[in-house]
């Protein structure tokens, strides 16, 4: 299972960057906050986000997005452009796990990009 954590999150946002795509840096400037505020959630109305595994498996396709669209030596940091239709189909598990534990989340939300 994928699995970012708080550094790892900060660390997509400093090098966000470094995406020269304008349009790949604006999904993946929604995909990192919507990430950022999916963790802040869990923190609070559970154990927390490293615990809760619900909200981390909900978020795998949003993880690889973003993984796969920074420059990393992986990609020869040379990302993949990025589209908003790919952050669609990262943002319907989640939209799905937030109608599923909507009870668990004490009614809070999350605002989408798409």
């Amino acid at each position: 299972m994928l699995y970012m954590n708080d550094y790892d999150i900060q660390y997509a946002a400093q090098r966000l960057r470094q995406v020269n795509d304008e349009g790949s840096r604006a999904v993946l400037a929604h995909a990192i906050q919507l990430l950022y505020d999916l963790v802040a959630l869990a923190n609070e109305v559970s154990d927390g986000w490293a615990y809760w595994k619900a909200p981390c498996r909900s978020a795998a396709k949003l993880q690889e997005l973003i993984q796969s669209g920074l420059p990393s030596n992986q990609n020869n940091f040379d990302p993949p452009i990025k589209t908003q239709a790919e952050l669609r189909k990262a943002v319907s598990p989640i939209k799905a796990f937030m109608t599923r534990e909507a009870h668990q989340l004490q009614g809070k939300t999350l605002n989408f990009p798409c």
